[in-house]
């Protein structure tokens, strides 16, 4: 939604997800719930909140459902389950330990 913060900083990592991804029979859509389109697409999936993430197999069957801001790592893996593969240019966040510890 255009009014949601979180919805707007998600904007930028949702398109990482979907080059990352689009490669492999992944298909991203975002939906803006302030349309009329949106609002139904919303309500046909039972959104209650924003944002969320609703992952659909093949036959548009929900399989999935994250809701709130996710760093772009848990989206992509999500993608991948689905997919049964590795998306392209996706490297896992590695973390190096603190100085001193």
């Amino acid at each position: 939604a255009a009014g949601c913060p979180i919805c707007q900083r998600m904007h930028p990592v949702v398109a990482a997800a979907e080059r990352d991804c689009s490669r492999h029979g992944i298909r991203v859509r975002q939906v803006d719930v302030s349309t009329a389109v949106g609002r139904e697409a919303a309500a046909q999936h039972g959104v209650l909140g924003v944002p969320t993430f609703l992952f659909l197999d093949s036959a548009g069957k929900e399989v999935a459902r994250l809701v709130g801001e996710q760093p772009l790592p848990v989206l992509i893996q999500s993608l991948e389950v689905l997919a049964g593969e590795k998306c392209d240019g996706f490297r896992p966040i590695t973390i190096s330990p603190a100085a001193g510890s």
